[in-house]
């Protein structure tokens, strides 16, 4: 079922968010929000650089309370006429994963992109005290244990996972996603329900929504999605918004519009 704009209720707390979908035109549209409770969530923005988007600091004290290995990486590469996007340091393990199909010469498969990037595990150093995280897993930040979420997004097809924990273990899910124009694919790390300090934040569950574009230029999407995540008037709720990033790509043309809008913008002479 596919909700209409104005019927969906955008949850009170994603997390990060993932909207992929395709334009009357039939580009490629994906949108990354983040939303963050925390001060070291909260001390970051997205940043373009070279058809690329990435999360950058912007109070290293601040974001340093965190754990900057969680905070800050790339959401969002292109590979050829593919972009691969996520909530954390994974997104080069998607580009591994395109990159070896590109070598085989096998016929790109966002779905396939995604199993292989999560079929074993994927290791970086935790430069906060030198152990090491898999990115092939859950982010280990208990009570919550964030789920990674991705989404591999070609001319033709689209593909979400979640991997996320479900008791004691992990849960890994792949979904094959059509490309209707008009029409985003939303995924979430959290269900989007308030809870109170230390308690765990659910995480998201069921297969991703599919709701219909707010607009069609990107800065129209963008001032949509940051509308749509606005404080609640009925509650003290306080703005969670921390970054938005809207991205159309056109394959048959090879160019990418970018539109952000951060909490903490670039000043000038950044």
């Amino acid at each position: 079922m596919t909700l209409s704009w104005h019927d969906w209720q955008a949850p009170a707390y994603p997390g990060r968010l993932i909207a992929v979908g395709r334009d009357k035109h039939e580009a490629l549209v994906i949108v990354y929000l983040i939303t963050g409770r925390s001060p070291s969530s909260q001390a970051r923005r997205i940043i373009e650089e070279a058809g690329a988007l990435r999360t950058d600091v912007t109070d290293p004290q601040i974001l340093a309370q965190g754990n900057p290995q969680l905070l800050l990486y790339e959401c969002v590469l292109r590979h050829n006429d593919h972009l691969l996007i996520s909530n954390g340091a994974q997104t080069m393990a998607l580009l591994d994963a395109a990159e070896d199909q590109y070598n085989q010469r096998l016929p790109m498969d966002p779905l396939q992109i995604l199993i292989d990037a999560h079929q074993r595990p994927f290791w970086v150093e935790d430069t906060r005290d030198g152990h090491f995280l898999d990115l092939a897993e859950y982010e280990p930040d208990p009570p919550h244990w964030t789920p990674r979420i991705c989404a591999a997004v070609g001319p033709q097809h689209a593909a979400m996972s979640i991997v996320k924990r479900v008791g004691e273990e992990t849960c890994k899910n792949f979904y094959s996603l059509p490309l209707q124009s008009g029409v985003f694919n939303i995924i979430t790390t959290y269900a989007g329900e308030m809870v109170g300090p230390g308690q765990a934040i659910p995480s998201f569950a069921g297969e991703p929504l599919r709701v219909s574009f707010p607009a069609e230029e990107p800065e129209a999407i963008t001032e949509a999605f940051y509308q749509a995540f606005a404080p609640r008037a009925s509650t003290n709720q306080q703005d969670l918004r921390v970054s938005i990033a809207t991205m159309r790509y056109s394959p048959k043309q090879r160019r990418i519009e970018t539109h952000l809008w951060n909490r903490h913008p670039l000043e000038e002479n950044e």
